[in-house]
């Protein structure tokens, strides 16, 4: 299992890199401006239907049934995969088909609705209506390519699903340069490396299925009991997703209310949020997924529990760490990654701001996403879906308390996010226990004592470098080289970072290998 996640994280690695160069070029083009809201509120609607109809709903309920298939015995399990495949195939591209149409069709209505209460221009508003009829086919094509990225995920093959992202962030980053001199808007530019990237992530995948023996032969057979499980177990995730999904759809209004940037700086400061959790988490849950899937079908509860206690441990390892780091110097990283062109002082704050609970709700968010996948290896599909329906007026109400009642703005909005994830995680955790009975999270507490306690030297050093920085000797050294006043602050900010982030290797080597002493060989020989 560690094994497959560190070469799934490599990759991821590579993605998050890309990825990171994109958000920065976002920034310098389009900062936390009207024209960066309407492009975050446009990619935002066919991003979200992406993780229902992709990441979501389809992802979880078909990885179960697929391995369940592959159990079987006799020569024509191979064979009743790829008819089984072939039939997924179909519906998703009618069902996509037809919701992409008729995106690009209503998409003005759409972006009215979410622009109603904000007070925006009419400009803004059509610039984003424009920018989402472009993007909205990157969903049909995206989904397909998570349906084959579920496919070779199956069969071993983490690697080739996990470099696709590169190919969204390099089509982004290539377009924006080759294209924004022909648009009077930097965002149609992005707009357009949106929709070549999702077609660029399905071709990319194409020849490693063609290797494995499947072939797309349109079929639909609504009385296959394959196909019929999963839909009976992906209806309720589409409803708990479709909560998720509506959350955030309902948060992005407020964010627009609250005036130009707030949007934009919440975006920004999830793309950073995302980094720790594309790079850790998803390598994590991935290969979780048809691990925990195998325990459960083979009915190996102390298995289960025991790989699932080391993933929780490892994401205590990886995660608090990079809290307490961001905690500390969540100015300089947005300072070193985003301080340049229309990104400046006023983005910054409220960036930076936003980030703090961001990179706190990451914790929590990365330990659902391993405990999640265990609801779906038990096709217990309906727990997750009751406690998300119980959370959404809950995040809503809080979002409006802090940001307009408490008068924190955007901050306010990644505040509620925050708590809502903890809360989430916590019923999730709750409710598992009554499942496995064998898991006990007393390991789990003595591994967040001893990591938080590992910190504290650690904390304190980069406190100190952060503090302590020698201001006047930098500015003596740096004024010699004739740079400008932004080369000037994104250098300081990266000598700090650098700096304190010395001080996290200890840890990271250190808890790292305490974990693999206790480390337990599958039986495929792979170390969890």
């Amino acid at each position: 299992f560690f094994l497959k996640a560190r070469i799934t994280a490599f990759f991821t690695i590579i993605s998050r890199i890309t990825g990171l160069v994109r958000s920065m070029l976002l920034a310098h083009f389009l900062g936390t401006s009207h024209a960066g809201d309407a492009f975050v509120i446009a990619f935002m609607i066919p991003n979200l239907l992406r993780r229902l109809f992709a990441e979501g709903a389809l992802t979880s309920a078909f990885i179960p049934v697929f391995t369940e298939i592959s159990g079987r015995t006799g020569e024509s399990s191979r064979e009743n995969q790829k008819k089984f495949f072939s039939q997924v195939f179909t519906v998703l591209i009618l069902a996509v088909g037809i919701v992409s149409v008729l995106g690009v069709i209503a998409g003005p209505l759409l972006i009215n609705v979410f622009y109603f209460f904000s007070g925006a221009d009419a400009a803004y508003i059509n610039t984003a209506s424009n920018l989402l009829r472009i993007m909205f086919p990157y969903l049909f094509f995206i989904s397909l390519a998570a349906l084959v990225q579920a496919v070779l995920n199956s069969h071993g093959n983490f690697s080739v699903p996990a470099f696709t992202p590169v190919l969204l962030n390099a089509s982004m980053i290539v377009s924006v340069f080759i294209l924004k001199n022909i648009f009077a808007l930097p965002a149609y530019a992005f707009s357009c490396g949106v929709l070549a990237g999702g077609i660029l992530q399905l071709a990319f995948q194409i020849p490693w299925l063609l290797r494995l023996g499947y072939r797309f032969a349109p079929r639909i057979n609504f009385q296959d009991p394959a196909l019929r499980k999963m839909f009976y177990l992906m209806l309720p995730v589409v409803f708990s997703a479709g909560i998720y999904q509506i959350n955030i759809m309902l948060l992005d209004p407020i964010a627009l209310s609250l005036g130009e940037g707030a949007a934009s700086s919440l975006n920004f400061s999830t793309r950073l949020q995302e980094l720790p959790l594309g790079v850790f988490a998803v390598s994590i849950s991935t290969v979780a997924l048809p691990l925990f899937s195998r325990h459960t079908a083979e009915k190996k509860w102390e298995e289960l529990g025991r790989d699932l206690l080391y993933a929780l441990r490892l994401i205590f390892i990886l995660f608090i760490p990079a809290v307490i780091f961001t905690f500390l110097l969540n100015r300089e990283i947005i300072t070193a990654v985003y301080y340049s062109g229309n990104f400046r002082e006023r983005s910054l704050e409220l960036t930076s701001a936003c980030l703090l609970y961001h990179i706190a709700g990451a914790l929590f968010v990365a330990m659902y996403r391993v405990i999640q996948p265990i609801y779906y290896s038990l096709q217990d599909t309906k727990t997750p879906v009751k406690i998300a329906g119980s959370l959404l007026f809950v995040n809503l109400a809080m979002a409006l308390l802090f940001s307009r009642i408490f008068n924190m703005n955007a901050p306010g909005i990644a505040l509620a996010s925050c708590l809502n994830a903890f809360f989430y995680f916590f019923l999730l955790f709750f409710f598992l226990r009554k499942k496995i009975p064998v898991f006990s999270p007393a390991p789990l507490l003595v591994s967040l004592l001893a990591v938080c306690s590992a910190m504290l030297l650690p904390g304190l050093a980069i406190w100190t470098v952060k503090n302590y920085f020698p201001e006047n000797l930098f500015i003596r050294v740096i004024s010699g080289f004739g740079l400008s006043e932004i080369y000037i602050v994104k250098i300081r900010a990266i000598i700090k970072l650098l700096g304190g982030g010395l001080f996290l290797l200890p840890v990271y080597i250190g808890g790292i290998r305490q974990l693999n002493k206790k480390h337990i060989q599958s039986e495929t020989g792979n170390v969890f």
